[in-house]
């Protein structure tokens, strides 16, 4: 696609057009509509995405088309801010966090997501331990994790299911003297990708 709209597309494009680029920088030739813009076949265009962008904060950002009339340039550089870099770094931190402490892999781009609430027991006492189990997202999987608590003799307290379509990830809380049991039968089924308790 590189290149895509040159001097001929634009050249065929109707005298005054406006030409907008927000898809990729390399589709449309610069040069071309710096000469479209200066011989007034083109009225002005607009762009956010450039064949060469400013990769940092601080960086300067250079294009042919800087300062053409009627002409709006805005480097594609959100992203890059140190505001968006804060955020993105305490959004990242939250959500580790979250997997780390709870299990919920709500975000996330690889995994099926599940928000999960946060058992509370004071004394923690009798507060479940929670096991986590990635595994293929094949028929019959939840069965076996089903069939292989009940084979062990594990009370599951709770149990949180949801899968894409590669990937089903469960998580079960169970009575804290059966987390070890749990996690051992979990390990033994062949679909198994990952399997840990959590707490």
């Amino acid at each position: 696609t590189a290149g895509m709209i040159g001097a001929e597309v634009i050249g065929a494009m109707n005298p005054g057009a406006i030409l907008i680029n927000n898809a990729r920088g390399n589709i449309v030739d610069l040069g071309a509509v710096r000469r479209a813009v200066e011989s007034g076949h083109l009225a002005g265009g607009a762009f956010d995405v450039y064949p060469v962008e400013p990769r940092a904060r601080g960086e300067s950002f250079e294009s042919e088309l800087r300062g053409l009339a009627n002409v709006i340039l805005t480097p594609h550089i959100g992203g890059s801010t140190i505001e968006a870099q804060e955020s993105i770094a305490r959004d990242v931190a939250t959500k580790l966090t979250k997997f780390v402490n709870v299990g919920s892999t709500t975000g996330a781009v690889n995994v099926p997501q599940v928000e999960l609430p946060v058992q509370e027991d004071p004394d923690q006492s009798e507060r479940p331990h929670r096991v986590l189990h990635f595994h293929r997202n094949v028929p019959g999987v939840l069965g076996k994790i089903n069939s292989a608590m009940a084979g062990q003799g594990v009370n599951v307290r709770s149990q949180y299911l949801q899968t894409d379509a590669e990937v089903g990830y469960v998580v079960l809380d169970v009575d804290p003297s059966a987390s070890d049991a749990a996690l051992e039968s979990l390990e033994q089924i062949d679909e198994t990708i990952r399997t840990r308790v959590l707490w």
